[in-house]
């Protein structure tokens, strides 16, 4: 009840291709040329399974491997026949003999803790909380520490990606705000949260989440240019929920609503 494709080829390929030197377009193609043995089409009688697809570190590089990550996605997230694709793999193989330089998964080894590779945020924004793209695999890309703090949040509270009408943004992708495009801003809506976004200052290199009564004021208000980027989360404080920013803090409790505090 599932059409299987196994379609990496051994050796790998240094330009990222698909199969043998082929690329996914061409090698859908080849897919879609097989017949059974009634002389029928194959593509539409059942769903696919891609069970293989990936690239090694040491092939290709780290960065290639993400890269090559984003555009395969999205052509496989193009193609409503394919149910399931897997990523081979999910971690780096073990440092024993004969798997030691092998690279393709998007965790490092048990030597290395474990830590996230590039190619383990865009495989998280597609696979794990799909909704941080856009499928058109040239234009995409992903803000690290957006996506963690995403999942710090969940998709329940954050939502999916909104484009705000009448903002300073021009869709629903992390996209740059600030005096010289010094950050970055990813809007958000459809959850508990209501209309919300996370932002982050390039120099600081760590996104927050901004959301009610703070989200409304900071984006109608001058945002960073006239608030800062901000320095933390909301969080309690003395009676008040406070979050904190380059030039000041927002208070809110029920009793006063939001205010803002400078320096």
């Amino acid at each position: 009840d599932r059409l299987s494709f196994h379609s990496y080829g051994t050796g790998g390929d240094p330009n990222g291709n698909f199969y043998y030197g082929q690329t996914f377009d061409q090698y859908w193609a080849v897919i879609d040329g097989y017949r059974d043995l009634q002389g029928r089409d194959i593509l539409g009688a059942a769903p696919v399974w891609i069970t293989e697809y990936g690239w090694d570190d040491v092939l290709v590089g780290a960065e290639n491997h993400r890269r090559y990550h984003e555009a395969i996605i999205a052509r496989l997230y193009a193609k409503p026949e394919v149910e399931v694709p897997f990523k081979y793999s999910y971690r780096d193989d073990e440092n024993v003999p004969g798997t030691e330089f092998k690279e393709f998964g998007i965790l490092k080894n048990s030597d290395h803790g474990y830590a996230r590779k590039r190619v383990y945020y865009p495989f998280v924004s597609h696979v794990g909380i799909v909704g941080l793209f856009t499928p058109d695999g040239v234009t995409e890309w992903t803000v690290d520490q957006i996506i963690d703090k995403y999942m710090e949040y969940g998709r329940d509270n954050i939502g999916s990606p909104w484009r705000h009408p009448d903002g300073p943004w021009y869709g629903d992708k992390a996209h740059y705000w600030g005096p010289d495009d010094n950050g970055v801003i990813q809007q958000f809506n459809g959850a508990a949260y209501g209309e919300c976004g996370i932002l982050m200052k390039w120099a600081i290199g760590e996104a927050f989440l901004l959301k009610g009564g703070f989200y409304a004021t900071y984006v109608n208000n001058g945002g960073p240019y006239f608030y800062g980027w901000p320095l933390t989360d909301e969080y309690h404080w003395n009676g008040y929920v406070r979050q904190e920013f380059e030039y000041g803090y927002f208070l809110w409790n029920s009793a006063q609503g939001v205010t803002w505090h400078p320096w």
